[in-house]
């Protein structure tokens, strides 16, 4: 099985935080045999940041697997390879949420009627789901942009606005478009918790990641869950 880890980061954005999280998941590429990529070129400047995210659409069909994190996503070394838990046909996200909180809902999601709002920090997805990382044929990204509006916490934490959450509308709209499978990663560790046969851990224990707080609390908080929480320096985990 061909595995990427995938990660955003243009003009070196943050090194503060992206020398700890690229390390660990560095770490973690080499624990799960993956390859391991940032995306650090513009290729459509037309369009928002996020946008460059889907130059993965491109990467599918070399591998079986693509993890897909946010720059600022940390990865606990003792993360397990979630890719041996799934099938081809489901994509694995942080957690649930509803799409009506943030998104104007087209056809789409009313002819799925799950109503899901997925994540974007963090995906899991295989060479089977080549759609989830399509760009919309029928929107431009302005469109995109009006059928988003932030939840309180972000607006009160950074004052972001509809160009920060258009990717999670996006993948949220192709799911729903193509009726593809998803899976939150509690379910999945509820899943393998099943019958006691292996030790029920929250999110928490395996990925941290807040996008929605100011920059200088989120290095705060990210040194906090790094030392007080995990009680690890990513430093001695990187693999060169």
């Amino acid at each position: 099985m061909k595995k990427l880890i995938v990660t955003m980061c243009m003009d070196n954005w943050e090194p503060e935080i992206t020398s700890q999280t690229f390390a660990l998941m560095r770490f973690h590429a080499a624990k799960i045999g993956a390859d391991f990529k940032i995306i650090d070129q513009r290729k459509n400047k037309h369009a928002p940041m996020c946008y460059e995210r889907f130059q993965i659409y491109d990467m599918v069909d070399d591998y079986d697997w693509i993890i897909q994190l946010d720059a600022d996503l940390l990865m606990h070394p003792d993360m397990p390879d979630v890719t041996e838990f799934l099938s081809k046909d489901t994509i694995l996200i942080s957690t649930w949420d509803w799409a009506t909180k943030r998104f104007k809902l087209d056809d789409y999601f009313r002819r799925d009627a799950r109503h899901i709002s997925v994540p974007g920090f963090f995906t899991v997805t295989s060479n089977w789901m080549k759609d989830f990382w399509r760009v919309p044929d029928d929107l431009t990204p302005e469109q995109a942009m009006s059928k988003c509006t932030p939840v309180v916490h972000e607006w009160n934490g950074r004052g972001l606005g509809a160009e920060h959450i258009v990717l999670d509308y996006i993948f949220s709209r192709n799911v729903a478009r193509y009726g593809l499978k998803v899976l939150s990663l509690q379910e999945l560790f509820q899943k393998c918790s099943s019958g006691g046969r292996m030790p029920l851990n929250g999110i928490e224990d395996y990925i941290m990641h807040n996008s929605y707080l100011p920059l200088h609390q989120k290095k705060q908080h990210i040194q906090q869950v790094l030392e007080k929480h995990w009680k690890l320096n990513p430093k001695e985990w990187e693999i060169k």
